[in-house]
């Protein structure tokens, strides 16, 4: 196994991107963590006591710390994004843990997540893959029903909050703070608003930025006023949700 980027997100989530040798295996081992995994490219026969399983790429799993499974990587390797985190972290937000299950990924938003995912790893941005991991869980429980048929006064509490923010928020910590599990959070937010928190929040960091932009600030000056970490990281925003780079798009605003 190749680590190639590592991330300490908080206390209890760490990020990892690794890859795995071509027909490399790794004998029945288990984690002393809880494991939530994307495969990205290659392919995987995993094995646990109740069978084997050949994983479709892209797919996503949880599995949860103690899970016996061996691992055989095929002939292009594996290339696999993980967050492991404390066996605690889903206890202390009152939250049954995820099944053992690899699930495939097949909609544009669930693969413009594990892009901006990817992004953040390579880049070490904390706050993105803190609220990352709540919105991928949400993802793997999506078959769980949302009882709510209006929206519940605690989500346009939080949406206002998000709105009216100077500074991006700790999405995760905000979901607490309403009383509610991130997961809920996220998979509720999307119902109603269409977009995931993380995705309006990016959304709403853009649009800020637009406007610093057509007033006249440089580049470095509008990503530091937004809350981007710094010019390169609103470059790709940019790039990736509107298809210009804010250098182009300024020059439209000054012609």
């Amino acid at each position: 196994m190749s680590a190639l980027s590592a991330v300490s997100v908080n206390d209890q989530t760490h990020t990892a991107i690794n890859f795995y040798q071509a027909n490399s295996c790794m004998d029945e081992h288990e984690h002393d963590i809880d494991q939530l995994s994307i495969i990205v490219s290659g392919s995987l026969l995993e094995s646990t006591r109740l069978g084997s399983h050949q994983v479709d790429v892209p797919s996503i799993c949880f599995k949860p710390a103690t899970l016996l499974h061996a691992d055989h990587y095929g002939q292009k390797g594996a290339f696999i994004v993980s967050f492991n985190t404390d066996v605690n972290l889903l206890d202390e937000v009152n939250s049954k843990k995820p099944d053992y299950l690899w699930q495939p990924i097949d909609s544009k938003k669930t693969k413009s997540l594990l892009q901006t995912t990817l992004q953040a790893v390579m880049n070490h941005s904390t706050n993105i893959l803190a609220d990352n991991y709540w919105d991928i869980l949400a993802l793997y429980q999506q078959s769980a029903p949302i009882n709510e048929t209006t929206q519940p006064h605690w989500l346009k509490c939080a949406k206002n909050l998000i709105h009216d923010s100077y500074d991006p928020i700790n999405l995760s910590q905000l979901a607490i703070d309403q009383g509610i599990h991130p997961v809920h959070f996220s998979r509720t937010f999307k119902k109603f608003y269409l977009y995931s928190p993380s995705e309006y929040q990016q959304k709403l960091l853009i649009s800020r930025a637009l406007h610093f932009l057509k007033h006249g600030f440089s580049l470095i000056d509008c990503a530091a006023e937004v809350g981007y970490a710094d010019q390169s990281h609103m470059t790709r925003a940019f790039n990736k949700h509107l298809g210009l780079p804010p250098n182009k798009l300024k020059c439209l605003f000054t012609q």
